[in-house]
């Protein structure tokens, strides 16, 4: 007999993750289904000198960030190269 997949796991409650899975889509998902995630903090990376992440705007209306120092930016493709 073959177990379904939503039967297998249905009781387990609590989910402990790597800091790489920290992110909105996958901590709504884990949330959404009745589970508990455990995450590590992780402290922002931001280097001294730079602005932090919280600092920029986004415009919703122009489809772009705006920088602390009032600068549109423009999102561009990157290749492989960066």
């Amino acid at each position: 007999m073959t177990v379904q997949y939503s039967q297998k796991y249905e009781t387990i409650k609590n989910v402990c993750l790597d800091a790489g899975f920290n992110t909105s889509p996958i901590c709504h998902q884990i949330l959404t289904s009745g589970r508990v995630p455990f995450l590590p903090y992780k402290r922002p990376m931001t280097k001294k000198g730079f602005f932090k992440k919280y600092e920029y705007v986004y415009d919703e209306h122009l489809d772009i960030y705006i920088c602390p120092n009032e600068k549109d930016l423009h999102y561009k493709t990157a290749d492989r190269e960066g």
